[in-house]
């Protein structure tokens, strides 16, 4: 840890790089901010339940959702993929979509168990998001045609609810032992930071946000949940 903690404090500084406010997901600010997004979505007809099968290892005794589980992806046939999501062609995987699945944790095939989830309307938002890239200048060509491919060929509902004992609770009663899956709450970090550094300064944090212009530098691992799951996000809720 000492070693990539000096490693990475070289590279940013050569970089020119420095860290105003270096937070966490877990902060107070952004569970009650992730929150805050559920319900205004929620409120606005974009969350829906559905009963999904879902992996459970009878060894482990418990829910493998994500990175609990590994396998080969449906899309490309690279093999030792997490079930979310594939690095290889960077595709976002369902829960079960994975083939060959087994535990990341005993290697052991898990079974099917049925689990109530929580799903975002993704495909609702297919127009708003592709006239966004479209008239986005501040967006890489290669990277916004890529995203265009993945809308033509048609988006589907995202799964946002996760059966672990750790992560943001969904705020209902009904949702008792769930929480909301960590790219739901991972990237509204950015927002919740950045209003606690303004705020911190004296400036209205959500006022700041909408006025200031924003840089994201990502991998192209993740370029799914930032060009497709965040804007549409924050296209549903509508206040940021």
């Amino acid at each position: 840890m000492a070693y990539w903690n000096k490693t990475d404090r070289r590279d940013y500084g050569d970089l020119g790089i420095s860290f105003d406010v270096f937070y966490k997901s877990s902060s107070k600010e952004n569970i009650e901010f992730v929150q805050h997004f559920f319900k205004k979505l929620c409120d606005k007809g974009y969350i829906y339940t559905q009963v999904i099968l879902q992996s459970y290892c009878e060894n482990c005794k418990k829910f493998l959702p994500d990175r609990y589980v590994k396998g080969t992806c449906p899309h490309c046939g690279t093999t030792d993929q997490y079930s979310d999501s594939c690095e290889q062609c960077g595709r976002t995987l369902q829960p079960g979509e994975i083939l060959s699945p087994h535990c990341a944790i005993c290697g052991s095939k898990p079974t099917k168990k049925e689990s109530e989830h929580y799903f975002f309307k993704l495909t609702q938002f297919s127009d708003a998001l592709k006239k966004w890239l479209t008239e986005n200048e501040n967006l890489q060509p290669e990277v916004k045609n890529y995203v265009l491919n993945w809308i033509r060929e048609g988006l589907r509902d995202w799964d946002i609810s996760r059966d672990i004992n750790w992560g943001v609770p969904i705020p209902l009663k009904e949702a008792k032992g769930k929480v909301l899956y960590g790219w739901f709450d991972n990237h509204l970090g950015y927002i919740s930071t950045a209003q606690k550094y303004f705020e911190e300064k004296g400036t209205d944090g959500k006022k700041a946000w909408n006025a200031s212009k924003i840089y994201h530098f990502i991998g192209k691992d993740i370029i799914y949940h930032h060009y497709l799951f965040l804007p549409a996000m924050r296209l549903g809720e509508g206040e940021y």
